[in-house]
This record gives C-alpha cells, sequence and structure tokens, in this order.
C-alpha cells in the first residue's frame, strides 16, 4: 500500500529553531482563542506552511507546492502530465488541516519544541488530488475530519470518499 507523503527534516538544529518559532506562534494564538477564536486559524495555518512545511516538502517539487516523491491520484498525474499545469490539483493533508490546527493551537501551552516536533512528524502527511477528488472527500461528509480519529488506517477519508489510494504513487 502507498504511504502518504512525508516532511523531510533539515537537521536537528534547523528543526529546533524552526519549531521554536512555530511554536511562539501557536502559543500565541492560544491565548488569542481564549479571548476569541477569530484569526487564529489563518495565522497557524500561514505559520505552519512557512516555518515548517514548505521548507520540507522533498524535492523536487513542482510549482512551489506539488512535491514530485509524494503520492499523486491517478487523475492528478494525468492532470499534470498531459497539461503540464498545476491549475486543478490539491496538496491534501491525509489528516485534516482544520484538525491538526486546532489540537497545536489547543496543546501549544503545554508543549516543548521536541513535542510538537513529534506531533509534526506523527501527523504531516500528505498527497496530490484533484480538486475533483477534494470535492470528493468533502461529498462523502469526510472533507473536514476523519471517520475515527483513532483509525490507524490513515487512508480511511479516501476509501469512504471511492478514491482508492492503491492507485496513488509519486510523479
Amino acid at each position: 500500500m502507498t504511504e502518504p507523503g512525508r516532511l523531510i527534516s533539515l537537521g536537528q538544529d534547523e528543526d529546533l529553531i524552526d519549531a521554536q518559532a512555530l511554536l511562539g506562534v501557536l502559543r500565541e494564538c492560544h491565548e488569542v482563542r481564549e479571548r476569541r477564536r477569530a484569526g487564529t486559524t489563518h495565522v497557524t495555518r500561514q505559520a505552519l506552511w512557512s516555518f515548517w512545511e514548505l521548507p520540507r516538502l522533498p524535492r523536487p517539487i513542482i510549482s512551489n507546492k506539488y512535491p514530485r516523491p509524494y503520492p499523486w491520484s491517478p487523475g492528478a498525474r494525468n492532470v499534470y502530465l498531459t497539461t503540464g499545469r498545476t491549475s486543478g490539483l490539491v496538496l491534501e493533508h491525509v489528516k485534516p488541516l482544520n484538525i491538526l490546527l486546532d489540537t497545536m493551537i489547543f496543546s501549544a501551552g503545554g508543549w516543548t519544541v521536541i513535542d510538537l516536533i513529534n506531533y509534526l512528524e506523527t501527523y504531516m502527511a500528505g498527497a496530490v488530488i484533484t480538486k475533483a477528488e477534494d470535492d470528493a472527500l468533502q461529498a462523502a461528509g469526510v472533507g473536514l475530519g476523519p471517520l475515527d480519529q483513532n483509525d490507524p488506517d490513515l487512508w480511511a477519508r479516501y476509501r469512504t470518499a471511492s478514491l482508492e489510494p492503491e492507485s496513488y504513487a509519486p510523479l
């Protein structure tokens, strides 16, 4: 079975520096969220992408976003290979990003930098799919959340949406 795509380490020192910066943002957003929710998810999403995800996407990447080594759905591979374009593609988090962000914001106050790195290494996984496949996840009712947070099958949402992760492969 295809495993979801994983981010790479930039080395212990760089990972610690970037995780410390991200944890600072998460802690501040936790404080804001205690008073009001507005804006914390957006700020955290941007910090996660800038401080952690983008620098750690395995190379080569296409259009500064889509890693060739990640699993690509057959539809996503077809779109890119026939058009040479990334329009209509989605870099999808196997565990929904809103759940990752909420967990990180909620837990930030009690986490160390190592706790954050361990969480990111465990749950940051992705695939490249088409917008239509992303819509299928939404239509199946699993677009924003997993069927069961504790399900060991990382691809359960995809199977529920009649997507076949066994057919996913790097580009």
